[in-house]
């Protein structure tokens, strides 16, 4: 079924029950409205965007296909989960994560902490939403399971080296990156980091994170971007 359309691409709901599009759609169209529809798509590999559950594995924006999918793992009718998991792998597309997608010098942690940003910012924005399903239960989500996970700390060098190999290591959202996600998402409240996401699309791969970071920033459009946020923090 399809939710949504600028005229160009499209996005589609496949394997959902008629009660779940209805809150799904909602929250699909924030997440769109809050990323596309302020930055726009980069480079897709189809002008069709399906997305689907998928309860045998984790959500994930899917690398193979020829067009473009994206798997929500929700058990239910819960238009906030669905909403938290599809920011994130939008985050994914817009990035084309699967041309960098386990390949030696993509450093996988700094994307998956980019689309846990794109989580917080969109279900920020759900919550100012006039009259939406999220003004009114949204606030419930954002204590239960929001800023448990996605808590402020203080990040540095010395939190960065201690969490250096772990990060390297990482290929998923864990813990320790949901942190930087938070750190990304307070700095760029406006969602700006989604412009610096599509610039991984150009940037080569590069074993060295500091020179992997200085490429990004020059990709970037913006001088304050987070490459340049982590090169900072991170003294990289």
């Amino acid at each position: 079924m399809k939710v949504w359309s600028n005229g160009k691409q499209s996005l589609y709901l496949l394997n959902f029950s008629p009660a779940e599009r209805e809150g799904f759609t909602e929250g699909a169209t924030i997440v769109l409205d809050a990323t596309v529809g302020k930055y726009g798509f980069g480079l897709l590999r189809s002008d069709e965007i399906y997305v689907f559950r998928n309860m045998f594995d984790s959500p994930r924006y899917l690398s193979e296909p020829a067009a473009e999918f994206i798997s929500i793992q929700s058990e239910g009718n819960f238009p906030s989960q669905f909403t938290y998991q599809f920011a994130h792998e939008m985050g994914h597309l817009m990035a084309q994560s699967w041309r960098r997608h386990r390949k030696v010098g993509s450093h996988s942690w700094l994307e998956e902490a980019i689309c846990g940003a794109y989580s917080i910012y969109c279900l920020r924005e759900a919550l100012n939403r006039p009259g939406s399903w999220f003004q009114q239960h949204l606030p419930s989500y954002f204590v239960d399971y929001i800023e448990p996970n996605y808590r402020p700390v203080t990040i540095d060098v010395t939190w960065y080296n201690s969490f250096a190999i772990e990060l390297a290591q990482s290929d998923h959202l864990t813990p320790t990156i949901k942190l930087l996600s938070r750190l990304i998402a307070d700095t760029f409240p406006r969602g700006s980091f989604v412009q610096d996401n599509k610039a991984l699309l150009d940037v080569p791969l590069n074993p060295d994170v500091s020179r992997y970071l200085q490429d990004w920033e020059s990709a970037c459009s913006s001088t304050n971007n987070v490459p340049k946020l982590f090169r900072t923090r991170l003294g990289l």
